[in-house]
Order: C-alpha cells, then sequence, then structure tokens
C-alpha cells in the first residue's frame, strides 16, 4: 500500500509541476472565480429580497452553501475533471496500456494524469470569501471541530462526485462519443448549490441516493454550521461511496473485457 501511494504522489507532482509553467491561466480562473462570486450574491440577494429563507436556509446560510459548492466545483475541476474526461479517448484508441502496465490504482491514475492547479490559486480563495460573507451575514457556527468534520466532508464529496463521472466515463468501452453526456452530467452538478430541501418526493429520493448530487455541498455546509450532527452525515457519505466504489468497479472490469489495445 505504502508503495502505492508513493508511486502516486510522484506522478500527481510530476503532474502539477508540468501545468504550473503555464501561469497566464491564473489570471483567467481569478477573474472566472471574481465574476461567478458577484453573479451568485446578486442571483440569491434579488431572492432574498422577496422572502425570508429558501428551504429553511437563510441567506448567509445560502452563502455558506454556496462557497462549498464553488470549493468543490472547482477542486474536482482543478485535480479530477480533465483526465477523466481524456479517459475515453484512451480507450477509443487503445492507449489505455501505459496506465495498464502501473503499478496501482489504473482508474485513480487516470484521473488525477491531468491536473490543473491554477483552478485553484484563485478559486478557493473566492469561495472561501462566499462562506465568510454568509457568517458575516448570521450563518450560525459550528464549533471549534466543524473545520475538521468539514474538510472532511468536502474530502468524501469529491471522492463521491468523481464516482459519479467515472461510471459515466466507462460508457466509452460501449459508446463512441460522450461529449453530450459530459454537459449533462455537469449540469447535474449545479444542483449541489441549491438547498437539499427544495428536491421533493421522487427527485429528492433520487438526488439523495441514485445520483446524489444534492449531498456534495449541502452536508459539508449543514456541518461547518452545526446544522446537523456530523458523525450520521459522514456515515452516510462513506456509505454512498462504498456502494459508488462497488458499481465503479463492476462497470470498470466489464469494459476492460471490450477494450481493445492498440498494440494487438
Amino acid at each position: 500500500m505504502r508503495s502505492v501511494l508513493r508511486v502516486l504522489r510522484g506522478w500527481l507532482l510530476l503532474q502539477v509541476q508540468r501545468e504550473l509553467v503555464f501561469r497566464a491561466d491564473t489570471l483567467v480562473a481569478l477573474a472566472q472565480s471574481i465574476l461567478f462570486a458577484v453573479v451568485m450574491v446578486l442571483f440569491f440577494g434579488v431572492i432574498f429580497g422577496r422572502v425570508q429563507a429558501l428551504a429553511g436556509w437563510t441567506q448567509g446560510e445560502v452563502y455558506v452553501l454556496l462557497g462549498t459548492f464553488y470549493l468543490l466545483q472547482r477542486l474536482e475541476d482543478g485535480l479530477i475533471r480533465r483526465g477523466l474526461m481524456e479517459l475515453p479517448t484512451w480507450i477509443e484508441r487503445g492507449t489505455l496500456d501505459s496506465l495498464l502496465t502501473r503499478p496501482g490504482p489504473v482508474p485513480l491514475f487516470a484521473a488525477l494524469s491531468q491536473p490543473r492547479p491554477d483552478r485553484w490559486f484563485g478559486s478557493v480563495p473566492v469561495a472561501l470569501l462566499l462562506i465568510l460573507w454568509g457568517f458575516r451575514l448570521g450563518a450560525p457556527w459550528g464549533g471549534p471541530l466543524a473545520p475538521l468534520a468539514y474538510l472532511v466532508s468536502v474530502g468524501l464529496s469529491l471522492v463521491l462526485y468523481g464516482l459519479l463521472v467515472f461510471v459515466l466515463v466507462c460508457a466509452a468501452f460501449w459508446i463512441t462519443r460522450l461529449y453530450n453526456l459530459y454537459g449533462l452530467l455537469y449540469d447535474f452538478l449545479d444542483l449541489a448549490r441549491y438547498p437539499e430541501g427544495i428536491y421533493r418526493g421522487v427527485a429528492g429520493v433520487l438526488f439523495r441516493t441514485v445520483l446524489p448530487f444534492a449531498v456534495l455541498a449541502t452536508f459539508p455546509a449543514r456541518i461547518l454550521m452545526g446544522r446537523a450532527a456530523a458523525l450520521p452525515l459522514l456515515a452516510y457519505q462513506v456509505l454512498l461511496i462504498g456502494m459508488g466504489l462497488g458499481v465503479a468497479r463492476f462497470v470498470w472490469h466489464l469494459g476492460l473485457r471490450r477494450y481493445e489495445s492498440a498494440s494487438r
């Protein structure tokens, strides 16, 4: 296990060093982050100009949720998005062999193969400012241990969302082009920016279990604000990840049976 972690750490550091050569993207990422924050503050400002709460969440609480959503989105974008989107191309061209021969979990190497750390430099501070602004507007504080539990929950949400993307990516073993499906999946991610309470009935069950987009940002935000006990929410996230790993493993090995290497 230690050798796998060492290889994975070296692989990730190498990819980060390669991307840091192109620093101009950092300014673009910062501009996008500021624009996002301004638009969202104005958007929810209009909403809360007419209502006192949204699905039981006050304006300050919604801004904490919004900052959490943006933090999660940017972490995913900078760490695993490009690698997972490139995986179908490797499958289609039969060039997956370079990863299949590496010692360690191939899907994880693929996900971390093309990180974009420039996505974090501007977006993470903007996300934190949104969260702090939410507390400034009266969002409750969960206590001294809340930040640690919050970071754990954000990490679990990142893993969970990565599993959702990975299962979709594995469709490349059977479907030649996935570009439209990518757009649909990232549109679904936007569901995470709203309080989970707005999703009711069948939609509520769907977005909390099968496609758990509604819990990705809501659970960490609730933990940070002390709106719910941390352990049950973290346990639920771990349960979802366990089920996701089972599905992902099954789909991956099923797809490998259809994979045709370019060297054949």
